[in-house]
């Protein structure tokens, strides 16, 4: 084999390593671009994934206080008119509403801002002397004009046939006033998200002058209901 034949092969064989390794390096190349996509797609699906769990947790909780609200709501409302009722049969049975209460010789306001209506369950000119101080609940109150054995309103003894329905999970006892500012039931509960929104939904439901929320600073769960009010004859 001459010199220059010799040489063309090495020639050739150089130019096929080095083709060689310059596929081998685009391979390479190709290879560790398509890891990085897929590895990009990976945390692309991990954060869809997680706002998606993040967004269904907030759905979620959002129907969950919204159905409270609403069973709240209607509990609250059933319960109120109950009381009203009760209240407003007194009043229609018995309109002289107690006569002279506080035994002076005369029916003046000082027997009953309100008259025929139920005194607030601490006032002492109720028939039975009242319930106590700064004790005013609804399942105490007295029909002042009723005769005697039969003037509890909720008695649970069957002389009225009425029971008072337990208090409302998160909730106090429903509380009955008669005084200057009219006549009213007050409810306080919790003010958590659920509670806030079941006494608004009550609140916008009714005229500005049958409900308040918060009414004298009582606070956000606080609901007040007027049977009358001298605000808003």
């Amino acid at each position: 084999m001459t010199l220059e034949k010799r040489h063309s092969k090495l020639n050739t064989k150089t130019t096929l390593q080095d083709g060689g390794s310059f596929l081998s390096i685009k391979s390479l190349s190709l290879t560790s671009r398509q890891s990085g996509s897929v590895i990009f797609y990976i945390f692309l699906a991990v954060g869809l994934l997680g706002y998606l769990t993040f967004s269904l947790t907030k759905n979620s909780r959002t129907n969950t206080v919204a159905q409270s609200a609403f069973r709240m709501t209607e509990d609250l409302t059933i319960q109120a008119n109950a009381i009203k009722v009760a209240v407003l049969e007194c009043v229609g049975d018995y309109p002289g509403g107690g006569g002279d209460l506080d035994g002076n010789g005369s029916i003046e306001a000082a027997d009953n801002d309100n008259p025929p209506y139920p005194l607030s369950p601490s006032d002492p000119n109720n028939p039975s002397g009242g319930a106590g101080a700064g004790n005013n609940d609804v399942r105490d109150l007295e029909c002042p004009g009723a005769p005697d054995g039969q003037r509890a309103i909720y008695d649970g003894v069957g002389t009225t046939g009425r029971f008072l329905a337990p208090p409302k999970n998160g909730f106090g006892e429903w509380e009955y006033f008669n005084d200057a500012d009219g006549v009213r039931l007050k409810l306080v509960g919790g003010e958590d998200a659920s509670t806030i929104q079941a006494l608004n939904a009550i609140d916008a439901k009714h005229a500005t002058c049958q409900v308040d929320v918060d009414y004298g600073s009582c606070g956000s769960g606080c609901l007040t209901m007027w049977l009358i009010r001298a605000a808003c004859p």
